[in-house]
């Protein structure tokens, strides 16, 4: 039986492990970062289902769209610096700037 405080201690113990794997896979080329993998497969799942109901909503600001960006960006710098770039570029997409135009990571 799982008390409150076994149960707190699995999710710090948890957290702890998660946060080291991260660093320790950040540490290697962006080919083989597990957690590269990790986010590729999110952004297809995104492009191959989400994405396809929002096609007719709305134009994109930039070229290439924001989540085959985010691809380019974590297939070439990884984890730490692809997050970094598409975060930077989805605040860029916002309907409150004026950027437009190509933009590649």
């Amino acid at each position: 039986m799982w008390t409150r405080s076994s149960y707190k201690n699995f999710l710090r113990i948890s957290a702890i492990l998660i946060f080291t794997l991260l660093v320790v896979d950040a540490t290697a080329p962006p080919q083989q970062q597990v957690s590269v993998r990790f986010a590729l497969a999110g952004i297809w799942m995104y492009q191959h289902s989400f994405s396809l109901l929002l096609k007719n909503s709305k134009i994109c600001k930039f070229h290439p769209t924001c989540s085959n960006y985010s691809r380019m960006a974590l297939e070439k710098y990884g984890i730490v610096k692809g997050t970094e770039l598409t975060g930077w570029r989805l605040l860029r997409c916002s309907p409150f700037t004026s950027a437009h135009g190509e933009d590649y990571p």
